[in-house]
């Protein structure tokens, strides 16, 4: 996996996303991960178990968002993973794909509000 550079500012967040990508144990099926940090290219999201299990990189994303805020459903790639022995959770970095316009406008309102409130 090839890491890159960060285009967007990053707010922290706290949401639970859910996730869907093969894993080694068997065929594809929805994970329950917490969704630390959000900007309009990617986030941090970890999960509470060990990366190897993570087989694939690609990820259908489902992230419910705080009232007055909706769901985006979109498709991300890991760009890299590793294991919090400290947290006991897999870290992974995501960038976003397929945003649509309003799904990047809520985003950007959501980081406004975080700023806001700092």
């Amino acid at each position: 996996m090839i890491s890159n550079q960060r285009r967007a500012e990053r707010i922290d967040v706290d949401l639970r996303v859910t996730v869907t990508t093969k894993l080694k144990a068997g065929p594809a099926y929805p994970l329950l991960g917490r969704l630390e940090n959000l900007s309009v290219d990617g986030m941090r999201i970890s999960f509470p178990f060990h990366d190897e299990v993570l087989d694939s990189n690609l990820l259908n994303i489902s992230l419910t968002l705080p009232p007055p805020f909706g769901s985006i459903r979109s498709q991300g790639e890991i760009q890299w993973k590793r294991w919090d022995a400290h947290v006991q959770r897999t870290i992974c970095g995501v960038k976003i794909a397929n945003l649509t316009f309003d799904q990047i406008l809520e985003i950007n309102e959501i980081i406004d509000e975080v700023r806001a409130g700092e």
